[in-house]
């Protein structure tokens, strides 16, 4: 029993360290996609914070935004946010 638990946890290492280097790289553009979206959404909001012609609550563009992103995915979806 105790010969074959080094070769199966060898193994174990030597596949995980093969699937990581084969799909890491694919996670991490995901991940560096995801952040330049939020990046841009994240831009959006302050413009629109600093340049609308009238005051507006953050938290109100932000919950408005997530209500449209989800019609437009959904129109049978909704978002309740915790404002109303």
């Amino acid at each position: 029993m105790r010969s074959t638990a080094i070769p199966t946890a060898a193994f174990v290492v030597l596949a995980s360290s093969v699937a990581g280097g084969l799909f890491g790289l694919r996670l991490m553009a995901g991940e560096d996609r995801m952040l330049a979206r939020y990046r841009m959404y994240t831009s959006a909001v302050a413009a629109i914070e600093t340049g609308y012609a009238e005051p507006i609550a953050s938290d109100l563009l932000v919950y408005s935004s997530i209500d449209g992103m989800l019609r437009t995915l959904d129109p049978h979806s909704n978002f309740f946010d915790p404002i109303h």
